[in-house]
């Protein structure tokens, strides 16, 4: 669809985080379940 002009081009990137329960929340929560660890908010926000 790019090549025929159909819709315009995209641009996807892909980021591997080291532990995502941690990186992506933004406040500390309990694991929602058992056997897993709680989340540690580490999410970098703006203020």
């Amino acid at each position: 669809m790019i090549e025929t002009k159909t819709i315009a081009p995209i641009i996807i990137v892909g980021i591997h985080p080291f532990n995502r329960l941690d990186e992506y929340t933004p406040w500390k929560a309990s694991s929602l379940r058992s056997g897993f660890p709680d989340f540690k908010g580490e999410a970098q926000t703006d203020p």
